[in-house]
């Protein structure tokens, strides 16, 4: 049965290597920048292939010479078509872009790992001035309980005084009491 269609998804051999070809127009796109550029010097070739493939599916499902050319002729204006058109601009435009915010965000990326880089490298002053705190607050908390324990020793021996106090002053009543009896 004749659809029409040749296809054309099966590798083609250029210079001895195997180049898969898209399924369809729209899966161009999913070419990588790099090689859009270079569809434009293939179209000779493509034409010629698709020459032969149609000589071959001619033979194959026994299209007239008629039929053949015909679609020979529709290749060749499609071809032309795509030759006057500006190959891809769009696509190159969105590439453009893209390679652009791709370098916008690259330079962001540096610019983060400078900064990073740079914090980590006052790592170890900082960690260093902790350690100086960390020492001159332990040498605070030691002088802290120090001054707290002489304050409860100041305490006890307040205490003690006081009570030494309260004796002498029991001691001093009872006497002055028996004297001025």
């Amino acid at each position: 049965m004749n659809t029409g269609v040749l296809p054309l998804n099966k590798p083609l051999s250029i210079s001895g290597s195997a180049l898969p070809l898209p399924t369809s127009p729209c899966s161009l796109t999913f070419l990588v920048p790099s090689h859009l550029s270079l569809l434009p010097c293939f179209t000779v070739f493509f034409l010629s292939e698709i020459n032969n493939k149609m000589l071959y599916y001619g033979e194959e499902h026994e299209l007239s010479p008629k039929e053949v050319s015909e679609k020979l002729v529709l290749a060749q204006k499609m071809l032309e078509e795509i030759r006057r058109r500006q190959p891809f601009l769009t696509q190159r435009e969105l590439v453009g872009e893209e390679a652009d915010e791709a370098h916008e965000l690259l330079s962001q990326a540096e610019s983060w790992q400078r900064l990073h880089n740079e914090t980590r490298t006052l790592f170890p002053v900082v960690l260093e001035q902790l350690d100086d705190y960390n020492a001159k607050l332990s040498d605070l908390q030691e002088a802290l309980n120090q001054a707290l324990n002489h304050v409860r020793d100041a305490e006890d021996m307040n205490r003690a005084t006081a009570a030494r106090q309260r004796d002498h002053e029991v001691q001093w009543t009872s006497t002055t009491n028996a004297f001025q009896a």
